[in-house]
């Protein structure tokens, strides 16, 4: 499995993809959809589907530019529970032109040789997930190497933002986290470093 980390205007975009088959995920195109579109025909990549941990604008915007671009027509994963915030102030209308699947659906999604495990881990949004593959966390906005997600927006709670980070922080320390924003890092570099995880770990 290759991956690339597309960052744009502060957020983490992510192409992953079957070394073999050229077949590829985006995981939150952000506000990177163009740049996206011109990497897929660079490396010669096929966009199977669009995985998003969840429905913020600056994880989604890019759907619509990107699938302008390709000639196919990607599978959008999402949480149902996102539907609920269609009307959400920093969010607009995306993905029209995509068929959408939900992740309730799903404990694991597989594309060719490459496993995608889902975590539901609500607390930023109810919806939020994050995804397993391989030795890499795509962490969504739950952490990042120095912080956590806000609960401070519409449909964020602290008490479930906790309980997912609990979930999280019990994976192992060898994990390579590809976080929403900041730069990549490990599980062991969060549980270290990170002051807010720092103060969770120690009631695990």
């Amino acid at each position: 499995m290759n991956y690339k980390q597309i960052p744009v205007m502060g957020t983490n975009c992510y192409l992953v993809w079957d070394e073999f088959t050229k077949n590829a995920v985006c995981i939150d195109p952000g506000f990177a959809g163009r740049k996206i579109a011109i990497d897929i025909q660079k490396f010669g990549l096929k966009l199977k589907s669009i995985f998003i941990t969840h429905s913020h604008a600056d994880h989604v915007s890019g759907i619509d530019d990107m699938c302008a671009a390709i000639e196919t027509v990607p599978v959008i994963y999402m949480s149902k529970l996102e539907m609920m915030y269609e009307d959400f102030p920093f969010k607009k209308q995306w993905g029209h032109s995509c068929h959408k699947r939900y992740w309730e659906e799903y404990s694991m999604v597989v594309i060719d040789s490459m496993q995608f495990k889902v975590i539901p881990t609500p607390g930023h949004l109810p919806g939020s997930v994050c995804i397993i593959t391989n030795k890499y966390l795509i962490s969504g906005d739950l952490l990042t190497n120095d912080s956590i997600g806000r609960t401070d927006f519409i449909g964020g709670n602290v008490n479930d933002m906790f309980f997912s980070l609990e979930k999280v922080l019990k994976l192992s320390d060898s994990l390579i986290v590809l976080p929403g924003h900041g730069a990549v890092t490990t599980m062991e570099k969060i549980k270290n470093c990170n002051p807010y995880v720092k103060r969770i770990f120690r009631k695990i």
